[in-house]
């Protein structure tokens, strides 16, 4: 299951559960192609909400591959203000090695609950960005929801 969460712009919440599709997959670049046409700078959580949410569907790297090279490096360099990964605790911890900074030229991390992420990424803006705060805010609930039966972070 994927879906995107982008009432509370400019955060976005991209939640995925249960082994993902290639048409979810291709959906997800989509709703990331979307977010860049508004041409503004933007927050994003990535909740993965199980071990299986992780493991992409074949035929997903070529795809994100050429994706990015066709211009999305750039759009999330250019629009993306920080972007977070939250794992389920095991697998947060073979995880916490990889540095999104490094890989998409952004601030961000992997945490395995969104109270820490919240926090980290509420320091990491610029406090006097409002707007961001404040919708950070309201979308904190989906970003904190439960899973493992009960709340998950």
């Amino acid at each position: 299951m994927y879906s995107c969460h982008d009432q509370h712009w400019p955060l976005v919440i991209h939640e995925f559960a249960g082994l993902q599709t290639l048409a979810e997959h291709e959906q997800s670049l989509a709703h990331w192609n979307s977010h860049f046409s508004r041409h503004q700078t933007f927050v994003i959580f990535r909740l993965f909400r199980d071990e299986d949410s992780l493991i992409h569907p074949e035929g997903a790297a070529k795809l994100t591959k050429a994706w990015l090279r066709d211009g999305a490096a750039e759009s999330i360099k250019s629009y993306v203000r920080v972007m977070i990964n939250i794992v389920p605790e095991r697998a947060c911890e073979r995880m916490k090695h990889m540095s999104v900074e490094a890989v998409f030229g952004v601030p961000g991390g992997v945490f395995n609950n969104g109270y820490d992420a919240l926090e980290w990424c509420k320091a990491a803006l610029a406090a006097d960005d409002k707007t961001v705060i404040q919708a950070i805010s309201s979308g904190s609930g989906i970003i904190c929801s439960g899973i493992y039966g009960g709340d998950y972070m």
